[in-house]
């Protein structure tokens, strides 16, 4: 087995591994990608419709657009705000510092908040995101394993060889 792992993310981990989740579409499981593709299609529909029926000049439609512009302007900096608000706090479990050690059964986490145990059949999937390594036991919990826990890529790799090892529900892709 490998050696007791000590990890303490930082905001900018917590952060990269929202931003790797959102991109991946992680948080919508089932759901359809083309749903922007609808809604373009639509815009084009209604805005012919309303071309020829309203009679809409072309400052009109100018003027529709810019103001559109600022209202999804709006909207996109309200939801960065939110998206950079919605960080637990510094001293929260999630910024603790956890040490992990592996068994046979699978992967015991202590922190000061308490102790945890994850059989390695849970495990899901394993990615990588430049030096962050996530161990993901449902769509959205994972363990985080920033690169600088490991004392060299060889440790790093037995590590990641390990789990692929006893974890016997991994999906491929």
């Amino acid at each position: 087995m490998v050696d007791p792992i000590r990890v303490t993310l930082n905001r900018n981990e917590y952060i990269r591994f929202n931003n790797y989740c959102y991109k991946n579409n992680y948080f919508y499981k089932g759901k359809s990608s083309s749903i922007p593709l609808v809604m373009f299609i639509i815009f084009i529909v209604v805005f012919v419709v309303a071309l020829q029926l309203l009679n809409i000049t072309l400052a009109q439609i100018s003027m529709a657009l810019l103001i559109s512009l600022c209202l999804f302007l709006f909207i996109a900096a309200r939801i960065l705000q939110t998206f950079r608000c919605a960080i637990p706090d510094p001293d929260s479990l999630l910024f603790s510092e956890k040490q992990y050690y592996f068994d046979e059964q699978g992967i015991h986490e202590t922190s000061e908040y308490g102790s945890s145990f994850i059989k390695w059949e849970k495990f899901t999937f394993i990615r990588t995101d430049g030096d962050l390594l996530y161990l993901f036991f449902d769509r959205v919990s994972t363990i985080i394993i920033p690169a600088r826990c490991f004392v060299s890529t060889e440790e790093s790799q037995q590590f990641v060889h390990m789990v692929k090892k006893h974890a016997t529900n991994l999906l491929m892709e």
